[in-house]
């Protein structure tokens, strides 16, 4: 099964993503971010407050994995390592503007924590006509 078809298929399921998947998910992407960003400068003032271009950088990376991965695979790495899939409903692939909109909303930080409605989506996932859900497990 594809990435994309597994992602089309993860809340067919009904089971939606546990707020503690949702964190681990988006910690693993910001220590990715944070990695990549310190193997290019090799300055740990990267982690001080913002004075200088390259400051920046580990959340310039995060938006850009985050981005780029949902609108291609359906997931960033941290949504692939928890078994996480960023879903449409009408099953088509999120696509590149669906997830800039989605992935400004996780920069927010305060739209993934305000839930709208009984089925757990978040402010971002409902800008952007998204939900979140577990993957299928993996038939062997």
């Amino acid at each position: 099964m594809s990435q994309q078809a597994a992602a089309r298929g993860a809340t067919d399921n009904g089971q939606t993503a546990t707020w503690g998947a949702r964190f681990v998910a988006v910690f693993v992407d910001w220590l990715l971010a944070n990695a990549v960003a310190f193997a290019i400068v090799r300055d740990v003032g990267l982690w001080q407050a913002p004075t200088t271009w390259h400051d920046l950088l580990p959340l310039t990376i995060f938006f850009v994995q985050i981005w780029v991965m949902t609108a291609v695979f359906g997931g960033s790495v941290g949504h692939k390592v928890r078994r996480l899939a960023v879903v449409r409903p009408d099953g088509r692939p999120v696509g590149f503007l669906k997830a800039a909109i989605r992935t400004l909303g996780v920069m927010l930080i305060i739209p993934p924590f305000v839930v709208l409605g009984s089925d757990g989506r978040g402010l971002h996932d409902r800008l952007a006509g998204t939900a979140i859900g577990k993957m299928p497990p993996k038939a062997d």
